[in-house]
């Protein structure tokens, strides 16, 4: 991968706890406006892999890069411009449930943006429409809402501060199968309207096939396989068959 297209570069990166290796010298590029799709079973490391990108813990060796910058071992104060750049989709949705939906939607803007309020509100309620919401829910409060709807939410909060780099952590974990299609649709949507660099972690087969540019796998602390998503379609690679025809016979569990 060209250097001056890489967004995020992972180099040898290992963590640990309590003794117990989670990630054990991942390496791994992403490229500018390419939606990468890492997959693999629960409890492989990828959500700690996530973390780890965004500065939430950190590694115990290894380098992360975004734009060339090395990131791992910067303060707080000296990573906030990193963090104005990133939008991120939690598994559970992570609305605040003392706000309503339209400033959980504008808390960015107006936190990090410092939007006025009325602005913001309008932002939000036009950012509700484009994942397919009706204003009328503006005022709700989230718990008022299903869980496909709280999804949307999160992920017009997500977007609403225009990130050059977006996050999803299990998008569609939960959700009905047509629902679970809407999100996809939206992400994809949503990610090229932005131009956006996507990293995306599921154990979700078909997600991944629909919303992934390249797709690749973490087992046991380690990438097993990586690919392009025709690759991916065409691999008889004993790791993704097994993820593919979720069987109990392959590598993974043995």
């Amino acid at each position: 991968m060209n250097k001056t297209n890489t967004k995020i570069q992972i180099k040898n990166l290992h963590k640990a706890f309590n003794g117990k290796a989670v990630l054990s010298g991942i390496n791994l590029s992403v490229a500018k406006g390419e939606s990468l799709v890492i997959i693999g079973p629960s409890g492989t490391g990828k959500s700690v892999l996530i973390k780890n990108i965004l500065g939430l813990i950190k590694p115990d060796q290894g380098k992360i890069y975004i734009d060339s910058i090395e990131t791992t071992h910067l303060s707080e104060s000296e990573r906030q411009p990193f963090y104005t750049q990133m939008g991120m989709l939690f598994q559970g949705g992570a609305l605040f449930d003392s706000l309503s939906v339209w400033e959980n939607i504008s808390f960015g803007l107006m936190e990090s943006q410092k939007m006025p309020e009325d602005v913001a509100r309008e932002e939000a309620i036009s950012l509700l429409k484009a994942v397919g919401l009706s204003s009328k829910i503006a005022d709700h409060s989230p718990a008022d809402l299903s869980g496909g709807m709280q999804k949307r939410v999160s992920l017009a909060r997500a977007v609403a501060t225009k990130p050059k780099i977006m996050f999803f952590d299990e998008p569609t974990t939960g959700l009905d199968p047509i629902m679970a299609e809407t999100i996809n649709h939206l992400i994809i949507d949503n990610v090229k309207k932005l131009g956006a660099t996507a990293v995306t972690i599921t154990h979700d087969i078909h997600s991944a096939s629909m919303i992934a540019d390249r797709i690749a796998m973490l087992y046991d602390g380690k990438i097993v396989w990586e690919g392009t998503k025709a690759e991916f379609e065409k691999t008889k690679d004993p790791y993704i068959l097994q993820m593919k025809n979720r069987s109990s016979k392959g590598p993974i569990g043995n």
